[in-house]
């Protein structure tokens, strides 16, 4: 069964879920695509710090430039992926053109690697990311069907202003704010603290 950790902003409750993982986590590929149209993502090199401290190799992967075939081997090497948040659309672009759906998500199910997935990253891991539609957002993948590790659709930021109502989706939605994250696993999900 998947174990999973799918957060709004903070990491407090990372460290803590990786060490209860029933398996060893040494290699995390960490995939920062959906950072990478913004302007400034300081939270994904102090993400990678924060993977370093617990004593991982880190690989960054980016799938804005990766071949599908060097996206699929990084991915074959890690214990844990780790999506950043960012723009949800461009990372579900790039998610698709890689092809790395069917290989990430069988070795997730079968939990040979670890999922984690921040913002837009948390979302990728439900049905679909309608809920996270954005017209500032570049992507353009030819559907909105995510990985769907889970089968709701994790919202995040539930604490900050939202401009306007977000799309709907026909799946559950679970959302949580910044402070928040869900931890899956094969008794089920939680929502635990993560400050």
């Amino acid at each position: 069964m998947p174990h999973l950790f799918l957060g709004s902003a903070e990491l407090a409750a990372l460290p803590t879920w990786l060490q209860a993982l029933p398996f060893p986590v040494r290699n995390a590929v960490l995939i920062p695509t959906a950072a990478r149209p913004m302007p400034s993502a300081p939270f994904v090199p102090a993400t990678e710090r924060l993977l370093r401290s617990l004593n991982l190799t880190v690989t960054t992967l980016d799938l804005a430039d990766a071949t599908p075939t060097a996206a699929r081997r990084t991915l074959d090497t890690a214990d844990l992926v780790y999506f950043t948040g960012g723009y949800a659309f461009y990372l579900l672009q790039h998610v698709h053109r890689t092809g790395i759906t069917a290989p990430l998500t069988e070795a997730v199910t079968a939990a040979r690697t670890a999922y984690a997935g921040i913002s837009a990253g948390a979302t990728l891991a439900g049905p679909d990311i309608t809920p996270l539609s954005d017209p500032s957002d570049p992507g353009s993948p030819a559907t909105a069907s995510a990985l769907n590790l889970v089968p709701f659709v994790v919202l995040p930021h539930r604490d900050r202003p939202r401009p306007a109502p977000r799309p709907l989706t026909p799946h559950p939605v679970l959302a949580i704010s910044d402070a928040e994250a869900v931890v899956v696993a094969p008794c089920g999900h939680r929502v635990v603290a993560s400050v």
